[in-house]
């Protein structure tokens, strides 16, 4: 296939799709060759290129024709200085110029060209039409080069392409040349409202890892990249330098500057959000692009580490654009940015959390901002507790944190009734701690530690007082036996807060008190209780009947069914809660399902709390108390008798004997189980 002959210099020049590219730039590199390619030099064609043969007229047409020259104004044919011929396989290309520095891209690397040009650049790439567009096409290492450079060319010629008057020009083109349509302008995800559908239905959990030696390492790559180019010369190698060193720096610029709009506080109005949200988008959108050039264009200009890295941090920008378009959505977000910066924001959606005031009046004005110290405290089965030491205005404050948990790891479903567990997709256990703790009142009780929503390193999660007290492990060092055999005033307390804690987990629906989940204050016996993540679970419309069978040699299963015992603080409370009580206290913490399951155990507890009380067994007074049969006993006497083996005080007996261990027993099987579920 031939084009037309080309239009002189100052029409538009012609592309061929199946012709080959070449591109002229103003640099002054020496002759090269690559991959094979061979150069060699040819003598001056002809400057002047012949005009066409005129075609047979009558005589007086001639004759008119003659005079209208004689008086017009001839354009002159053009003149090219530089040839060059190249051959690959059985097919030539010819190449007319006036540039000196000539530069030719080939699809083939054994072609060869014969030139006059004193300083032609050969090289070979892999000849991708981009997106379809046959103008525009993708050269490793460099992205996307549009061939529109001055070029006439024509394929199987020995001769210089004849040259037409630019009047005669579109005539004689058939078919008429179809132009590349223009490329797309890109559209950010938030344009795109399907897509944005799509984001506010799925869950994104992944944490944003970059480190700062991650992003301080792509910014020294680019750096080197930028020296590259400016010492090497005019080529391939330099482009390549130079493009390399832009992506990098891009990348690097939007990890810079997420991080830094990370830190702005939310915006008080939703237009706002969503304002400043599509800046944060852009920026992220920015080093996406930047890596996908490279993904398709440039893997062999980097390692295979490298490859990795742009590809995690790929993922990463994507998500952090999610969550960035989540918090654009919520609703209800206005008038938080008193308490919430994009990161708190950002990272409620990671965890499942809405952003609105119910729950957002649970965080804690504490933030890394003031902290001082951050120390590991202790490290369970799932989680680890970090003790956290805040300075502000001269005064010391401390603080233990738990961070949230995205999804589920625990395994308790599997202990479950089918379709009674808790969402494992959005556990959040954090809320759960401070459901617990805004209920304990409604029995009169100070039991579980004062806690908050707080953020540290990021990340959302539970802060709490430290509660004073040891658990009953390890029994050598507790004391807790001796005392409870030895101090009759110790026990009753111990014996009191025990009972009171069934109540307060039967109504919470607790799954997970276990003697490793409270501590026993030494001096005082006061119980505290620790590690309310396992209750509310929306399936519990009843109170979890006991089980002797779920065990592990002395660790019991960790509830204990309907209490056997009341007192008649708890017994008078317990009967005054009302419904709309539950609901306020809970409100922006749980879900409706996890509420109205609450009101049913309420409503069970009350009828046997009422049943306790017909039978005698409400208690006006630990120490004096008895029952009514013979032999009358005291409370703690009658749970270890007439109490389920799962009853507080008796799980607590059973791990205090159990001297050989000072840990519940790891579980022989894979799952996890009573034992493993700290």
């Amino acid at each position: 296939m031939s084009l037309p002959t080309p239009p002189s210099s100052h029409t538009k020049p012609i592309t061929s799709a199946q012709s080959l590219p070449a591109r002229f730039a103003p640099e002054t590199a020496k002759p090269a060759s690559f991959a094979g390619h061979k150069v060699t030099k040819q003598e001056p064609i002809p400057k002047q290129i012949p005009q066409p043969e005129e075609q047979k007229i009558s005589k007086s047409k001639r004759l008119k024709n003659k005079l209208i020259n004689a008086f017009s104004i001839k354009p002159a044919p053009p003149q090219y200085k530089y040839h060059a011929t190249v051959s690959s396989g059985n097919q030539t290309t010819h190449i007319w110029t006036n540039s000196p520095n000539l530069k030719v891209w080939t699809p083939d690397p054994k072609a060869r060209m014969q030139t006059n040009a004193p300083a032609p650049n050969f090289h070979h790439f892999n000849q991708v039409p981009y997106q379809g567009n046959l103008s525009q096409m993708m050269i490793p290492g460099l992205g996307v080069l549009n061939f529109n450079q001055p070029v006439f060319y024509q394929q199987m010629s020995s001769q210089p392409p004849v040259w037409h008057p630019p009047a005669q020009l579109t005539a004689q083109l058939a078919p008429p040349i179809q132009y590349a349509k223009p490329a797309p302008v890109y559209n950010h995800i938030y344009q795109d409202e399907a897509a944005r559908l799509n984001i506010a239905k799925t869950r994104f959990t992944e944490r944003f890892h970059i480190s700062e030696a991650t992003v301080k390492k792509l910014e020294q790559k680019s750096d080197i990249e930028q020296r590259k180019f400016s010492e090497l010369p005019q080529g391939i190698n330099s482009v390549v330098a130079q493009l390399k060193s832009t992506h990098l720096k891009q990348i690097s610029s939007a990890l810079n500057n997420h991080q830094t709009n990370l830190a702005h506080a939310l915006p008080n109005t939703h237009t706002s959000i969503e304002e400043q949200g599509k800046t944060f988008v852009n920026n992220l959108e920015s080093g996406m692009r930047a890596i996908d050039v490279i993904l398709k264009t440039g893997q062999q200009y980097y390692s295979k580490e490298d490859i990795q890295t742009f590809k995690d941090i790929r993922r990463q920008l994507s998500v952090e654009r999610s969550l960035v378009v989540q918090v654009m959505m919520q609703s209800d977000a206005n008038g938080l940015g008193d308490k919430l910066n994009w990161q708190t924001a950002t990272d409620f959606m990671r965890v499942g959390y809405q952003l609105i005031p119910a729950t957002v009046e649970h965080l804690s004005t504490l933030d890394d901002s003031s902290l001082e110290t951050s120390k590991p405290f202790g490290k369970g089965m799932t989680h680890t507790v970090s003790k956290l030491t805040y300075k502000h205005d001269g005064a010391e404050t401390k603080k233990l944190f738990k961070a949230e948990d995205a999804v589920d790891k625990s395994g308790y479903e599997r202990i479950t009734k089918k379709g009674a567990y808790l969402d494992s997709s959005r556990p959040q256990f954090a809320l759960r701690n401070l459901a617990a703790q805004n209920l304990q009142p409604l029995l009169g009780l100070n039991m579980v530690p004062k806690m908050e929503l707080a953020t540290h390193k990021g990340q959302i999660g539970l802060m709490m007082d430290e509660a004073k007290g040891t658990t009953a492990f390890p029994t050598a060092k507790s004391g807790i036996s001796e005392k409870l055999k030895n101090n009759t005033g110790f026990a009753n307390n111990v014996v009191s807060d025990l009972i009171k804690a069934e109540w307060f987990d039967c109504l919470c629906g607790q799954k997970d008190r276990h003697p490793g989940n409270y501590l026993i204050n030494p001096d005082t016996g006061h119980v505290s209780l620790i590690d309310n993540d396992q209750s509310f679970y929306p399936g519990d419309t009843s109170v979890a009947k006991n089980s002797t069978a779920a065990s592990e040699g002395n660790w019991r299963s960790p509830w204990p069914g309907l209490p056997a015992l009341i007192d008649r603080e708890t017994f008078t409370r317990l009967q005054a809660i009302k419904e709309q009580d539950i609901r306020q206290k809970l409100s922006g913490l749980l879900g409706k399902s996890e509420v109205d399951s609450t009101l049913k155990r309420l409503e069970e507890l009350k009828q046997h709390a009422i049943k306790l009380e017909k039978e005698g067994k409400v208690i006006d007074d630990w120490s004096s108390w008895k029952n009514d049969a013979k032999p009358a006993l005291g409370a703690s006497d009658f749970l270890k008798q007439h109490g389920k083996q799962q009853s507080y005080l008796n799980a607590l007996e059973g791990a205090l004997k159990a001297k050989t261990v000072s840990v519940p027993p790891a579980p022989k099987q894979a799952q996890p189980s009573f034992s493993s579920l700290r």
